[in-house]
């Protein structure tokens, strides 16, 4: 395997961390991404039983919203981010979610993965350091939004920052 530039930096902050023992905690690794864009499923819902239809699809986004994320020198385990709202949330007037993690489940130079469950929702986070994109899926039952379920994936071009 070839070592890129990015390859060999990650490799030294990795190895870095593993022999420092700082007092203080420090961004091991820092992402930043654009708006992500992509796509919603809806199914099931009483207007969408009403019409006669099981699933809604529409465009969706986090028009205006960097995501970041952080995965903290003292704990390469849990990613640390920070994600508003989408647009149709917004219109709504619910007000950006805090900080949230979610568990590491692949830290590599190839991908970076974690996933967060919470009651009936699950977010999962891939990222490709090597191409700088990142995709983000999101499933829920019974959202507020009326559906008796929803889905959503979304992709973003992303920096990487050791």
């Amino acid at each position: 395997m070839e070592l890129t530039k990015s390859r060999t930096a990650l490799l030294s902050a990795c190895i870095t961390c593993m022999i420092a023992t700082p007092s203080q905690s420090k961004p091991f690794l820092t992402i930043i991404c654009d708006a992500p864009v992509g796509a919603r499923v809806e199914v099931g819902g009483p207007a969408l039983k009403q019409s006669g239809k099981m699933f809604n699809f529409s465009a969706d986004s986090f028009t205006g919203i960097n995501p970041t994320f952080i995965v903290d020198d003292t704990d390469l385990g849990t990613l640390t981010y920070l994600f508003g709202d989408t647009k149709s949330a917004t219109d709504q007037g619910l007000k950006q979610r805090p900080a949230r993690s979610a568990h590491i489940v692949t830290l590599t130079y190839e991908m970076i993965s974690a996933i967060e469950t919470t009651g009936s929702a699950i977010a999962a986070f891939s990222f490709y350091p090597e191409i700088g994109i990142g995709f983000f899926t999101f499933h829920e039952a019974k959202p507020i939004s009326g559906a008796d379920a929803k889905a959503a994936t979304f992709t973003a071009k992303c920096s990487f920052a050791t």
